[in-house]
């Protein structure tokens, strides 16, 4: 039994369609980069992680941005780094517990050593998210 022309258009119609996405559905698994998809990975991995708490351990502060941490009777908060200095709010817990001292201490002075109340301090390092000291007093 011959099709009629439009059972043919129809059917090709449908075939084209068929083929497209097919096509499709193989040109989009092969042509993406494999980098692409790395960094995708390291992404997803990356946000699925827990976030990072300041601590304090015998000989170093690890201070998160925004987090506060008490260490020898003062409360540290980092506050960030900006053009080469790191920004602290200082609270002396004997004098005024409410009250932030804000630091700027220069990266280059910090390597070797600087004061914040009581305490004697070593930098480490310091990132946009972190700041890690050594306690030397």
């Amino acid at each position: 039994m011959a099709l009629t022309r439009r059972q043919q258009m129809v059917s090709s119609f449908f075939l084209v369609i068929a083929l497209m996405t097919f096509v499709s559905l193989i040109y989009g698994a092969f042509t993406r980069n494999p980098d692409d998809r790395m960094r995708e990975y390291r992404r997803r991995a990356e946000a699925a992680q827990p976030p990072r708490k300041s601590m304090v351990t015998t000989d170093q502060v690890i201070l998160m941005i925004g987090e506060a941490v008490t260490v020898n009777r003062t409360r540290l908060v980092y506050q960030g780094v900006q053009d080469g200095t790191i920004h602290l709010d200082l609270y002396l817990l004997d004098l005024d517990s409410k009250y932030p001292y804000p630091k700027q201490i220069p990266k280059s002075a910090a390597r070797e050593g600087f004061r914040l109340g009581p305490g004697r301090y070593q930098l480490l390092t310091a990132n946009r998210k972190a700041l890690t000291l050594r306690i030397l007093e």
